[in-house]
């Protein structure tokens, strides 16, 4: 789940920023571009927004060896014998609960989610009834 809300703002971040550069630029595309065109261009910019899924390529063009465990360096103060600490991927948690910062997030995007539906199904159903 983390890393799926990870990629949603990333995909997020990027087609909005997209969005705005298309929107600077726009008064210079009119003059070049017809409407359909532009049209077509922002089409492209929504459905980017609508589904956030990019696709994901195992083979990179550039491959860079990382070693698997990295060590921090240590600064000895005093006459205390060196300890060598591996720096892992150490999640801390908000909370003594255990609660991680990625689980407050999702269950604030699943409920904001559910909230946008509800209230836009409630919406419609009352326009058709």
């Amino acid at each position: 789940m983390r890393d799926f809300l990870i990629r949603l703002l990333i995909c997020s971040v990027t087609m909005s920023l997209t969005a705005l550069l298309y929107m600077g630029l726009s008064p210079l595309l009119a003059k070049r571009y017809s409407v359909k065109v532009r049209y077509y261009a922002w089409l492209i910019i929504v459905i980017g927004l609508i589904i956030p899924f990019r696709p994901y390529y195992h083979n990179a063009v550039v491959k860079i060896d990382i070693p698997a465990q990295m060590t921090m360096p240590i600064v000895q103060i005093g006459k205390e014998p060196l300890a060598n600490v591996p720096s892992e991927n150490v999640q801390i948690p908000l909370s003594a609960s255990g609660i991680l910062w990625w689980q407050i997030m999702a269950a604030i995007w699943l409920a904001g989610m559910i909230l946008f539906l509800s209230y836009h199904a409630i919406k419609h159903l009352v326009k058709v009834g």
